[in-house]
Parts: C-alpha cells; sequence; structure tokens
C-alpha cells in the first residue's frame, strides 16, 4: 500500500485513508474527528507554525495520491459515502460538478422552492429550483454512473487472484468502471487491446464456472 509524507514531514497518510503523525521518527496513529454538518466529514488536527489546524482526511488522500492537472478546487466521494476516504473513492471536481454530484447521491436535497438554480443561480420557474440546464447536466452524469456500474459488472465476477502484471491491472481498472478507452490510454494501448483482455478473463470464468 503507498504512503506519502506530508506538510513538511508531521504527518504520513496511505491509500486507505490512515493518517499518521509524525515525531521524533516515530509514527502513531492520528486522532480522528467529525466536521462539518453532522460531523459527515473526517479530519485531523495538526499544530503548523505553533498553531492547531485542522485537515480534511479526503483532502490530504487525492493531494498525495491523486493527479490535478486541471487544478479543481473540490474532492467528491464517488459513492457518497463522506468517511469513505480511500483513494479510489476519490475525484478532484469543479464546484458545480461537486454540487451535481451530491444531488445525484442524495447528499444535498432540491429545494422545495425557490426562484434561483441551486446549482447555477441563474432564475428558474422550476419548483424543484433546478433549472432545466442543470436538470441536463444531472441526468448525463446519472448515465455515466448507470454506464460505468454496467462496464464494471461486466468484469466482477472475474478471478484475478492468477492474473498477473498489466492483465490484473486492465482487468481491476475494468471492475472500477473504467472505459476501455482510459484503461487504453493508461497502458499505451488501444481500448480493443483492452477490451480483449478482459473478455479474455471473462470468457475463461465463464468456462471455469
Amino acid at each position: 500500500m503507498r504512503s506519502k509524507v506530508l506538510l513538511n514531514g508531521k504527518i504520513e497518510v496511505n491509500e486507505s485513508g490512515q493518517v499518521y503523525k509524525i515525531k521524533k521518527g516515530t509514527a502513531t496513529l492520528a486522532a480522528v474527528y467529525g466536521i462539518g454538518r453532522n460531523n459527515h466529514y473526517l479530519s485531523i488536527k495538526q499544530t503548523m507554525n505553533g498553531k492547531q489546524e485542522t485537515f480534511y482526511i479526503h483532502r490530504l488522500v487525492a493531494e498525495a495520491f491523486i493527479p490535478n492537472p486541471e487544478n479543481k478546487p473540490c474532492i467528491n466521494h464517488k459513492d457518497g459515502n463522506t468517511k469513505n476516504n480511500h483513494v479510489s473513492n476519490l475525484e478532484w471536481c469543479t464546484y458545480r460538478e461537486n454540487n451535481i454530484h451530491a444531488l445525484v447521491t442524495g447528499l444535498r436535497a432540491p429545494m422545495a422552492n425557490g426562484k434561483k438554480c441551486i446549482l447555477c443561480q441563474k432564475i428558474t420557474l422550476s419548483g424543484d429550483s433546478i433549472c432545466p440546464v442543470c436538470k441536463k447536466d444531472i441526468n448525463r452524469v446519472n448515465g455515466q454512473l448507470r454506464l460505468k456500474a454496467k462496464w464494471a459488472d461486466y468484469a466482477k465476477d472475474i478471478n484475478t487472484s492468477n492474473i498477473k502484471g498489466q492483465s490484473k491491472l486492465i482487468v481491476d481498472m475494468r471492475k472500477q468502471g473504467k472505459s476501455f478507452s482510459e484503461i487504453g490510454q493508461v497502458f499505451g494501448i488501444t481500448a480493443w487491446a483492452a477490451y480483449r483482455t478482459v473478455r479474455y478473463y471473462k470468457k475463461k470464468q465463464e468456462v471455469l464456472v
């Protein structure tokens, strides 16, 4: 499991979202505190320059392990569980993408009445305070989530315990709902080659069953 030292060597965070404080060369599991509405985000406290500061665990994990080439400011918990801070459950996003994701996953309920769209702030006559343009975006995100779930479902029964190397990574990424194009870009192969790899082990699994 990968881990990385952050905050000028004061803490170490791993891919599972565990945070350790480092003092005199010794790492000790940090105390975790709930923060935000209903304490639904997890955080740790660390003294920096003589002042105690609060750090969100999901942001520490994302900054340590997830590239952010577009400098997006927010982080989504893909499954809607804000206490699941494993790196595979996090993704960088814009404020708008974050709001849409919160609505799609049920983390935020639409307002019963309102004059401004709760996502883009434009005036809308919609009773749920979500304008038609934003509803279209929400439907698009819902469609993407359903498609990713379908992709993941295709490979979920493949046993990867006896698969090694790149082939195992390809199957694992498909289980995570990645498209064959995305997988191909990671490994420098065509989408068709990625598909054939997953199909091979899918058919092999069906024969064993």
